[in-house]
This record gives C-alpha cells, structure tokens and sequence, in this order.
C-alpha cells in the first residue's frame, strides 16, 4: 500500500490541497511514528489551508487531530512501544496523511475499548469541553449556560459535559435539522440563531435574567447578541469563528453595570505541559467511560475526500465532529 498526504503548497481553496505520494524516513531520536487508522477534521483546518492561520511555513500537511497504532519509536522514547493504541490532539501538524513522524508531547495511549474512529472524534472537542466547563468557567448544578453551535462537534461535548454537572444549557443552531441533534445531546432549549433572535429568546425563557456564560465558536455572527444575552458578571466565551474573525469588540455593547467577563482560551495554551495535558485527556476518557460526552463521529469520510470534506465543513453539511477513516 502507497502511503500519502495532503500538501498544501501555498494558501489557497480547499481544492488547493494536493494529494502526494510519501515513502516515510524513520522517527528521529525524539519522534514516534504512527500509522494513523483516523483523522480528525477541524475547523481550524480550513483556516490553515486558505492561510488565515500563517501557524507553519508552507508547504504544509494540516490536520492535528487523529488516532492510529505507533510502528516505530525514536531511540529517546522511553513512555511509549511498538504496537501502542495511540490518540493525539495538537501540534504539530502533518495529520492529513496515512502514516507520520511526530512529536509525542500531545500523544496519549487511548483505551482498548475506544475505537480509532471515536478517538480522533473527541481529541480537540473534548480537551476543549474540559478546558471551558473546568477551567474557563467552572459550571456547576444550576450554571445557566449558552453554547452556539450546539450540534457541532465541540458544541455537543459542551452540552454533554455541561448537562452531566447539572447546568441548565441553552443551545443555538443553524437549522432546523440541527435542532434534533442538539436535543439529543441534552440541550433544555434550542433556539435556530438565523431564525430568531437567540438573546431576546433566552431572556423570554429565563423571565428576563441573563445567563452565566456563552461559550461562542461561531464568532461574527453571534458575538454582539451574546452580550444581551448575559446576566452582571457573566462571562462571553470565544473560541471558534465559523461564520468569520470578530471584529474589534467595542466595548461600549456592553453595559458598563454589568461588569461582563471576556475570555479567549487556547486549548493547547491550557494543556502546554504534557502533565496538564495528560489529566485533561484522562478527565476526557472517564467521561467517556461513564457515557456522559459522545465520541462518536457525526460525518465520516475517507482521507482521499478531503477538499470535498472540507468544503462541507465550511458550508455547514456536516453535524457533530468530522473525521476521515483510512
């Protein structure tokens, strides 16, 4: 079998990425290489790719997400073998290919009872999950808690792990076909943003009073309502820009008595350190074993689809999180 990546030579389309064939070198003394058996699929992929995101110099293989068996280690590998299940979810990039050499500070050796396919689902969605409802903003029972893009792939772990700590979650969606899904997952109310205003909505529910926090991976198109949307002290969340980059936030929007918090957590800037990194996953992995966050991927394709996948991704065809299999 012909091992491949994707390359992207300089910033362009999702059509831009090439498909290129690979014979791989073994690992350096630092470095493991893994087969990867999936691949997650991220929004940040995108930005990448069209060069929104200058993160390496080009060319470049996306992806930092997926999951496979180790085939070789570097001679100064001590914390993992030859034949290890094995998870990642950060830098470097280079995900988008069939096999790789990497290094292993954001490696995690997965259970035997989570498939391939649900570990490359969850690495980012919920290492995200766990970085806002624990470290963000701890919610707790009776937290009163927004999240956009509730049937997205971080939205639904966000709901999960919310719901599973006794939070009341709103929940916004994009379409009418989303608002199942985000039920699903355990939303209390869902509102379709592009049908009515989610802010006036929540605060019909809610008999007037704000709520906790927001947690926005949207970005544009929600941010200015998701101030409204907030009770004196609550907390505006972002950490995605789906519908585009937000603009300068003019702090006028919102009131100078309410005393808003703005945040704006990396998921990799809380897990900078393998020892932090490595709670996180296993906080990640117990929720998983106790069935309150889902790992299973929403849309699969092969990694031979990937300009096709990622034009999805974009144009919002896709629902919860989104892999590619080998």
């Amino acid at each position: 079998m012909q091992d491949y990546r994707w390359v992207v030579k300089e910033p362009g389309n999702m059509d831009s990425i090439i498909k290129e064939n690979i014979n791989i070198k073994p690992p350096a003394p630092h470095e493991i290489q893994v087969r990867n058996h999936a691949v997650g699929v991220n929004y940040i992929d995108t930005y990448v790719i069209s060069g929104e995101y200058n993160i390496d110099p080009y060319p470049l293989t996306p992806g930092v997400e997926g999951a496979g068996v180790i085939t070789q280690i570097g001679d100064e590998i001590k914390d993992f073998e030859v034949g290890d299940r094995v998870g990642y979810g950060g830098p470097p990039l280079g995900a988008y290919s069939s096999i790789r050499n990497m290094w292993p500070g954001y490696l995690v050796n997965i259970p035997d009872s989570l498939p391939f396919e649900d570990a490359a689902a969850i690495m980012i969605g919920g290492l995200t999950a766990q970085m806002m409802v624990k470290k963000v903003y701890p919610v707790k029972k009776g937290t009163k808690v927004l999240v956009h893009a509730a049937a997205g792939s971080s939205g639904d772990s966000l709901v999960r792990w919310c719901k599973s700590l006794g939070a009341t979650v709103f929940g916004t969606v994009g379409s009418s076909e989303k608002i199942i899904i985000a039920k699903n997952a355990g939303c209390d109310h869902v509102i379709n943003y592009k049908e009515q205003n989610f802010a006036d909505k929540i605060l019909e529910i809610n008999s007037g009073v704000g709520i906790d926090v927001v947690y926005d991976g949207i970005g544009k198109d929600t941010y200015e309502d998701s101030f409204k949307a907030l009770k004196p002290t609550g907390m505006f969340v972002t950490f995605g820009q789906t519908s585009g980059p937000l603009p300068p936030i003019d702090l006028s929007i919102v009131p100078v008595t309410f005393s808003n918090f703005i945040a704006r957590p990396s998921v990799f800037a809380f897990n900078a350190d393998r020892e932090t990194f490595l709670q996180s996953m296993d906080d990640v992995f117990q929720m998983i074993d106790a069935n309150n966050i889902n790992p299973k991927p929403g849309s699969v394709y092969n990694l031979n689809e990937a300009p096709r996948a990622l034009k999805d991704l974009m144009n919002r065809k896709t629902t919860g999180s989104v892999i590619f299999n080998l």
